[in-house]
């Protein structure tokens, strides 16, 4: 994972120079309804060119997770990400997140997320809402 993460974060320094966008932000996000702890600050390097996204986060359990994604402008400052994500339970799984600009450098977003209850192995839904600062 360490060389994934190195491998990712020279590609995203090298193409800054000829880069659409690379942002730097933090999170604060809330598992709605969840019993389980996750950690709720999470820093983010990602890679904008048009509207496809490349990225390397501090994820909810622990663990740093690369991502891939484009996004679809819905009007109204609402987009909708559509993408990939490691970092988890499984090596890749999907992701959908909505996100809302608040202004230049402040988004609220929602994504849905899965919950794994170990003991019985079943599993639900838990929303995650939050707020994206942009440095």
């Amino acid at each position: 994972m360490k060389t994934l993460l190195t491998a990712l974060t020279i590609a995203l320094a090298s193409l800054s120079a000829h880069a659409d966008k690379l942002q730097l932000s933090f999170d604060v996000t809330q598992h709605i309804g969840s019993k389980q702890k996750y950690h709720d600050v999470h820093f983010m390097a990602e890679y904008q060119t048009g509207d496809y996204s490349v990225g390397v986060y501090n994820n909810s359990i622990g663990k740093v997770s690369l991502y891939a994604g484009k996004r679809f402008n819905m009007g109204g400052g609402y987009t909708l990400g559509l993408g990939i994500v490691t970092g988890y339970d499984v090596p890749v799984a999907p992701a959908m997140q909505v996100t809302k600009a608040l202004d230049k450098s402040t988004d609220l977003f929602l994504f849905p997320t899965v919950e794994f209850n170990k003991g019985t192995n079943g599993a639900r839904i838990v929303p995650v809402i939050g707020v994206r600062f942009k440095l």
